[in-house]
């Protein structure tokens, strides 16, 4: 039987007194002004979530003090680590989204026509096609006056033509988010998933899986959401080639390798993964474990190719 509700009625603090309430909890504080500075730019809320594996975390009414020794340094560090973290992994998602596009693009209109997306009949039975079509509309502004369309490829088609009602794909991808991308990839017949999935040698199933969850991670990159310890909810499959290494694919460790993974075949060239070993090796106090990283990470097969780069 869940526990009855109550009513909100906790009031905004001051910095002093969230200063106070952190040091009542055992944090040690050793310059009030910089961490009122913290405090004002990050926000009180935002830093709680790192101040989670310093606290003792059972179930006591004492959950929230911190353990002996901790300081707002050490919060304050994690912070930061998950901050660059989620720049380079958004650096990596950026390449992707825009290769999984250009790729989508050539796979389907070269064969298809521009606008091959508007025939329900290029996806397979059950996508809801008409609710497809609708949210296209909204993304790109369809019928409002061309001077209100916000992209300016998108506005230059309404203004010179009138037939078909809507863009050509390449037009309508710039309008679109990856999570679209990879739901219509979803919803593909497998004939034309192949082909796409060929593209970055891989097989149907694990591009599927692979684009939901970049997709999820890259909104959790993009609303600046905690990477380092989440327990991922949109978890990549196993490649057969790497079997173990997405073993448990609920942590970042997971996500890390399918980026590798991606940027090997997008962007051979990249340094993407030397600069995620040099992050972590730049914040040696940050426990690796709680991302799943293996102690030997770097030596096993998936990475240890990347060091002939450097």
């Amino acid at each position: 039987m869940s526990e009855a509700k109550r009513t909100f009625t906790k009031k905004a603090a001051s910095f002093d007194e969230q200063i106070h309430l952190l040091k009542s909890r055992g944090l040690s504080i050793q310059n009030e002004e910089q961490t009122k500075f913290y405090l004002k730019n990050i926000g009180y809320y935002r830093l709680s979530a790192y101040e989670l594996p310093f606290q003792r975390g059972d179930r006591s009414e004492a959950h929230h003090q911190f353990l002996p020794g901790t300081t707002f340094e050490q919060v304050l560090e994690l912070y930061t680590f998950d901050r660059k973290l989620r720049l380079l992994v958004m650096d990596a998602m950026e390449r992707i989204e825009i290769a999984i596009k250009s790729i989508v693009i050539n796979e389907m209109c070269i064969p298809y026509q521009a606008h091959w997306y508007m025939d329900r009949t290029h996806f397979v039975n059950g996508f809801d096609h008409e609710g497809f079509i609708k949210s296209i509309h909204k993304d790109i502004d369809h019928g409002k006056n061309s001077e209100n369309v916000r992209n300016i490829s998108i506005r230059h088609y309404y203004e010179n033509y009138d037939a078909p009602s809507m863009p050509p794909l390449w037009m309508v991808f710039e309008a679109l988010t990856f999570g679209t991308v990879s739901l219509i990839y979803g919803w593909l017949p497998h004939v034309d998933q192949k082909r796409i999935a060929d593209q970055f040698n891989l097989g149907v199933p694990i591009l599927k899986s692979w684009l939901q969850a970049a997709s999820y991670t890259r909104n959790l990159c993009a609303h600046h959401a905690r990477l380092w310890n989440r327990v991922y909810t949109k978890k990549p499959k196993e490649m057969m080639e790497y079997k173990g290494e997405f073993t448990p694919n609920t942590k970042f460790y997971a996500q890390a390798c399918m980026l590798h993974i991606f940027m090997q075949r997008i962007s051979p060239e990249s340094h993407w993964a030397n600069r995620l070993s040099t992050l972590l090796s730049e914040h040696p106090n940050i426990a690796k474990e709680h991302m799943g990283f293996p102690a030997d990470w770097e030596a096993h097969p998936l990475w240890a190719t990347q060091k002939s780069k450097q």
